[in-house]
């Protein structure tokens, strides 16, 4: 199984694009995915706060989560995504804290499960492991994304739930020197690398993890 995750930070869709045709991943992981991608040609509304499926790439379905803090009035660059194969809606977990971002989440066929997660603070990702532990009993698990944490620094707050961290070992955000973009897993051997040099318009490089 190859994951890819990326914070574009609303950066162009053909970035995202330019990856799959070269990695071919079975799951991309987008936070900050930025406005709907018109080259897509999806035409209607769109159900904030709901995954909405507004196309298929490379045999991928794209589940786009159109959100921001206000409602559907503010920055629509916080939105997320998601895209895999196969059917069947993500669903989306919620804080009882209005400001912390979604977790989309998705069993994939019958042996995984992948969270897809930006920040929230240490609780809330503690509470994200714990939920795909939980939900994804017996499957290979993966918890994905802008952590916010870094996974070069002190993460013996982090419960582990019996899994690991699996990160790059150079900095994801260059202009900070952290390890912020990374997976935690139930499979300890899987590996994390860079999708290649470029990042585009985001200040994060996108994360090949292999598991």
């Amino acid at each position: 199984m190859k994951l890819l995750t990326w914070n574009t930070q609303g950066e162009r869709w053909d970035g995202i694009k330019h990856r799959i045709d070269k990695l071919k991943p079975d799951v991309v992981c987008i936070q900050e995915a930025g406005n709907l991608p018109k080259k897509l040609g999806y035409g209607d509304a769109l159900t904030h706060g709901e995954p909405n499926l507004i196309g298929v790439y490379s045999n991928l379905n794209i589940w786009f989560l159109p959100w921001d803090r206000s409602g559907g009035a503010g920055n629509i660059r916080c939105s997320m995504a998601m895209l895999f194969e196969g059917d069947g809606k993500p669903a989306v977990s919620w804080s009882t804290d209005a400001n912390k971002r979604p977790v989309m989440r998705k069993s994939i066929g019958t042996k995984y499960y992948v969270a897809n997660i930006h920040a929230g603070g240490r609780d809330y990702i503690n509470l994200a492991i714990q939920h795909a532990q939980t939900n994804g009993s017996g499957k290979h698990w993966i918890v994905a994304g802008d952590f916010n944490q870094g996974a070069n620094e002190d993460l013996s707050w982090m419960n582990k739930a019996g899994g690991s961290v699996i990160a790059p070992s150079k900095a994801t955000r260059p202009a900070s020197g952290r390890i912020l973009d990374y997976a935690v897993s139930s499979d300890g051997l899987a590996a994390a690398s860079f999708s290649g040099p470029d990042y585009g318009g985001s200040d994060h490089r996108c994360v090949d993890i292999d598991w």
